[in-house]
């Protein structure tokens, strides 16, 4: 199978306005090139459409690709575009939680759209999708892979487990192309993941637990290291999808006690962790031994991927952003409500982690019932060092 990955990475261009997008595709033979919009999804789902599901896409059309992204995502495109523009100040996500609150604006769209998720879309972009969408309509590009935004992943069942699948052209040009889950994630038995079976067409796209086109991809390893000597990272999933309408903890969820004896156990070891908060933080004592990194107003991935990837051992809830640290990173791993059994023997990641000679176990995150296996994990992980 054809390899998608550039020789080089991509020129990059930032842009802080639909005018100054408007400015750059006038100076661009743009008849001769391709277009990829931007996406907002899941993080983990990021790696999906940009690996599988666009796949075809990016093996087939010949000439000049240009793509647009929002500031923090560029580790998705920068490898697999020529010209890559950054909308700076397109999203924003100091305008859904305030001191650590829902914003008004939020509860809001809380109350007006009928997922959390769109609610938060329509909260954090700082742009109008109609006027992107009508300067773009201006130029005709070679090919174009549309813009992911608005309500479309909702209402096209964009989500790969979705059982409500309708079929929805994302790029047209030469030709068009489908959306088709049956090359993507797969749903079987109570869990989702990659599918082996794509990985495994005759492609060798995967070979001892690790993505071949990433096999000489050092973006991570050169990536300025920001903490130096052994470390573990948390990160702290606490927003609104971590909690239910009824205000009972929701998926992914990591109670207080839980947390505050994690971070306990490290200061009293002397041994070093970087929280990451999500856009909700706990409250963390001040210590030599703890550091923070901060998401304000948009998530940086390389970043977060850095801090992960020189780490020993990396902590979150067992959502889709773990599919994102699986796939870039090679550590330890401890899950928090696994509850798409993922951390189980049979479960994707478990497989992957296995070939990789590292280890992973999942705990309950909700009580701290499972602190004795959690807590000889970790110190077992700290005796390899």
């Amino acid at each position: 199978m054809k390899s998608i990955i550039k020789k080089q990475l991509a020129k990059t261009t930032h842009v802080s306005s639909i005018e100054e997008l408007d400015n750059y595709f006038s100076t661009q033979d743009v008849e001769n090139c391709n277009y990829v919009g931007y996406m907002w999804h899941e993080y983990g789902f990021f790696i999906t459409f940009y690996t599988e599901i666009y796949r075809e896409f990016f093996a087939s059309v010949e000439g000049k690709i240009i793509a647009t992204c929002f500031s923090g995502h560029e580790i998705f495109l920068e490898n697999k575009v020529d010209e890559l523009i950054i909308l700076d100040g397109f999203i924003d996500t100091s305008k859904a939680y305030v001191n650590s609150k829902e914003s008004e604006l939020l509860k809001q769209n809380m109350s007006k759209f009928r997922d959390k998720g769109q609610a938060f879309w329509y909260t954090l972009k700082n742009f109008s999708e109609d006027k992107f969408d009508e300067m773009l309509s201006k130029y005709k590009f070679k090919n174009i892979l549309f813009p992911l935004g608005r309500t479309t992943k909702w209402d096209k069942g964009l989500y790969i487990t979705s059982t409500n699948f309708n079929g929805y052209k994302y790029a047209s040009g030469e030709k068009d192309y489908w959306f088709n889950p049956k090359i993507a994630y797969y749903y079987k038995n109570g869990h989702t993941g990659w599918n082996e079976e794509y990985w495994k067409d005759g492609s060798k796209l995967w070979e001892n637990g690790f993505p071949l086109e990433l096999k000489d991809d050092n973006r991570l390893k050169d990536y300025p290291r920001e903490e130096e000597g052994d470390y573990s990272v948390i990160f702290v999933k606490n927003s609104w999808k971590t909690i239910k309408s009824n205000g009972a903890p929701g998926f992914g969820f990591l109670e207080h006690n839980l947390f505050n004896k994690i971070v306990n156990k490290f200061i009293s070891e002397k041994k070093k962790l970087v929280i990451i908060n999500d856009l909700v933080k706990y409250p963390i004592p001040k210590s030599e031994y703890i550091k923070e990194f901060n998401m304000d107003n948009f998530l940086d991935v390389k970043r977060y991927l850095a801090l992960v990837y020189n780490s020993n051992l990396y902590m979150s809830s067992s959502t889709s952003i773990m599919d994102l640290v699986v796939y870039y990173t090679d550590t330890n791993y401890i899950g928090f409500d696994d509850k798409d059994r993922n951390f189980r023997d049979d479960g994707h990641w478990m497989k992957i982690i296995r070939q990789r000679g590292k280890k992973a176990i999942s705990v309950d995150s909700k009580s701290t019932n499972d602190w004795e296996k959690l807590s000889n994990f970790i110190e077992e992980i700290w005796s390899k060092k």
